[in-house]
């Protein structure tokens, strides 16, 4: 799964120093921040705002919402690139829980884990690109374009009749 590093460190020889209130809103930020990345975890097992919020016991789903946001904040790699990640997590999901009874023979199973392969190769471009041949008609002669058209429709080309 995705991690989001929260590194809240209150330093033993400097808590004495610090009033009560700054060490209990420093653990406060700490809890937050660790609900941010549980947020985040659930929300990339595809669960609702609503549905995380009940989890957590939060009584506001859009507070989650703006955790989630925040955890994703967190991350400092470009958000294109975060999002492929999650997908790629998502992918491995679904095909940890295929994979035994595609092992086995079971056809549905294989087809969709085939599926889910099919779609990891198109996020990480390892399929080659498929090649177009441009035809340039405009250079072909007309017996050129015929036999094309024969070729292309499986019958003789018809010239069009004037009335």
């Amino acid at each position: 799964m995705l991690r989001i590093s929260v590194s809240y460190v209150i330093h033993d020889r400097m808590a004495h120093k610090k009033p009560r209130a700054t060490v209990k809103r420093d653990l406060s930020k700490a809890h937050v921040h660790a609900e941010c990345v549980k947020a985040l975890d659930l929300r990339l097992t595809g669960m609702s705002y609503r549905a995380i919020a009940e989890a957590l016991g939060v009584s506001d789903h859009s507070t989650i919402a703006q955790r989630v946001a925040i955890a994703l904040k967190a991350i400092v790699k470009e958000p294109a690139e975060a999002v492929l990640k999650m997908e790629l997590e998502r992918l491995d999901v679904l095909q940890h829980g295929l994979w035994e009874k595609a092992r086995e023979g079971d056809l549905m199973a294989l087809d969709r884990a085939l599926k889910i392969q099919d779609r990891r190769a198109r996020y990480l471009g390892l399929d080659a690109p498929t090649k177009v041949q441009e035809i340039p008609y405009s250079q072909l002669s007309d017996d050129e374009l015929k036999a094309k058209w024969k070729e292309l429709t499986g019958h003789d080309y018809v010239e069009p009749s004037d009335g």
